[in-house]
C-alpha cells in the first residue's frame, strides 16, 4: 500500500482537518479526523480500496470470512470494503453490521446483514482508536450475538498514537484485553512525516509533535 498517496487522499478528501476539536475523551486535540467525509461513491470506493490492500496484506486472501462495521462510520466502511475486495481482489466476502437499538418488528435483533455463523473468521472495522471503549463494546456485541465465531483483527484507518493515563497504548491494551491484533493503515506521525509540506504546514505539525508529548504512547525505554 502507498501510504504517501494515502496520507495526501486524507489531506485533500478533507478526513484530516487541522482544527482544534474536543474528543470523546475530553482531550483538546489539534487536529480532527473523519470519515464521514467520504460521501461518494468515487471517495468511498478509494478509501475501501485502501482498507482491501491492507486487509489482505495483514490477513492473507484467506484468513477471513465477514467484514464486520459497528454503527455508525463502521458499516459504510464495511460496505465498501467488501465492494473493493470483490470489484478489485475477486473475492466474495460478506458484512454484517448492528443497529444501536433492537428492533421487535420487521427484521428483527440487532445484528443485520450476514448472519454470522459458528466458526467463521470475522474482521471489525472502524475509523479511528483513541481509547479504545468503543472497540472493546464491539468485541462484546459479536461475542453476544454471534457465539462461536472468531475475530481475527480490527483493522483502522488512523492511529491517534494516544496513551491513556499512563501512557500505556490504546492499541496494546486492546489487545492485552482481547487477543485481538489491531492494525492501522495510518499512524498520525506518519501521516504528518508522509504529507506534502505545502498541504500540511508546519504549525500544525508542531501542535501535534506537542499534543503527542503530552498525550502520546510514552516509550518503556
Amino acid at each position: 500500500m502507498n501510504k504517501q498517496a494515502l496520507a495526501e487522499f486524507f489531506i485533500s478528501s478533507g478526513a484530516f482537518t487541522a482544527r482544534e476539536t474536543v474528543l470523546k475523551s475530553g482531550r483538546r486535540s489539534p487536529y480532527f479526523f473523519n470519515t464521514t467525509v467520504f460521501d461518494n461513491g468515487e471517495k468511498s470506493s478509494e478509501l475501501g480500496r485502501y482498507y482491501a490492500e491492507a486487509i489482505i496484506e495483514r490477513s492473507g486472501r484467506k484468513g477471513f470470512d465477514v467484514i464486520f462495521g459497528p454503527a455508525y462510520k463502521g458499516i459504510a466502511l464495511a460496505v465498501s470494503i467488501a465492494t473493493s475486495l470483490y470489484r478489485d481482489c475477486g473475492m466474495t466476502v460478506s458484512y454484517s453490521y448492528n443497529r444501536k437499538e433492537a428492533k421487535d418488528h420487521g427484521e428483527k435483533g440487532s445484528l443485520l446483514g450476514h448472519s454470522i455463523r459458528s466458526g467463521e473468521r470475522v474482521i471489525i472495522v472502524d475509523d479511528v482508536m483513541t481509547t479504545g471503549g468503543t472497540k472493546l463494546e464491539a468485541v462484546d456485541f459479536l461475542k453476544s450475538q454471534a457465539p462461536g465465531a472468531e475475530i481475527t483483527g480490527l483493522f483502522i484507518a488512523l492511529d491517534r498514537e494516544e496513551g491513556d493515563e499512563n501512557g500505556e497504548s490504546a492499541l496494546s491494551a486492546f489487545t492485552d484485553a482481547t487477543g485481538i491484533p489491531v492494525y492501522s493503515l495510518l499512524t498520525i506521525t506518519e501521516l504528518i512525516s508522509l504529507a506534502s509540506k505545502e498541504k500540511l504546514p508546519w504549525e500544525i505539525t508542531d501542535n501535534i509533535s506537542s499534543y503527542l508529548k503530552e498525550y502520546g504512547v510514552k516509550s518503556n525505554d
